[in-house]
């Protein structure tokens, strides 16, 4: 009887920790796509600098992977209004290695750039010319101010897409910190569930042995 409480303790003890994630280092991996709002030639195009990788993180540790910056200066403008703007979707694949389940998380980014169209004379017939002088740009990536979460394989990952500013063509980076999750996966809980379920019949197989022994004495 004793090896019986024994054995299902030890299926307890076992189940509380089966589905949980360890504190030690986590690995983890990324991969991006691009989608452009529409078709804007050679004039802008992400250059990719990470575009995907594996990492090794401690529990808790924040890792920055930069993911791309832009391959020309766009501009002069074609039209009159001095303004060139672009949109563009990162598609981000964040993948658990250890358990080999994955997300995919979306990020925007847009740039700006404005230009002053200037008259800078006449030509040999007397009609005007002009030129662009650029002003300023603008450009933003992800969101700033704010994390998104997922949990994958018992880990919950904190991670946001960050870059741009005034003055900057686009830019971009991935922000992720991985800590084990605090709640028991389901294999956690059906192991745990097993246990206590052998814990409870061994209890009534043992008050029967006593209640047999007890009518033994008193016979």
């Amino acid at each position: 009887m004793k090896r019986a409480l024994l054995f299902a303790s030890l299926i307890v003890l076992t189940g509380a920790g089966a589905g949980t994630a360890t504190a030690g280092p986590i690995q983890w991996s990324y991969s991006a796509e691009v989608e452009y709002s529409r078709d804007y030639g050679n004039d802008f195009l992400l250059n990719w600098t990470n575009q995907s990788g594996t990492v090794t993180s401690g529990a808790g540790e924040y890792t920055s992977r930069d993911l791309f910056t832009t391959t020309a200066f766009p501009g002069p403008p074609r039209d009159d209004n001095g303004q060139i703007a672009y949109n563009f979707t990162v598609r981000l694949t964040l993948k658990d290695i250890a358990s080999g389940q994955s997300a995919v998380l979306a990020y925007n980014g847009w740039y700006a750039t404005q230009w002053d169209k200037k008259w800078t004379g006449e030509d040999e017939n007397g009609n005007p010319t002009w030129d662009w002088d650029w002003i300023h740009e603008q450009s933003e990536f992800g969101k700033p101010t704010s994390w998104d979460w997922v949990t994958l394989g018992g880990n919950v990952y904190t991670l946001r897409g960050e870059g741009g500013g005034m003055g900057t063509t686009p830019n971009g980076a991935l922000v992720v910190s991985a800590s084990p999750s605090a709640t028991p996966e389901p294999t956690t809980l059906a192991l745990a569930g097993i246990g206590l379920t052998a814990l409870g019949v061994a209890r009534r197989v043992r008050g029967r042995n006593t209640a047999a022994r007890v009518g033994t004495a008193t016979a």
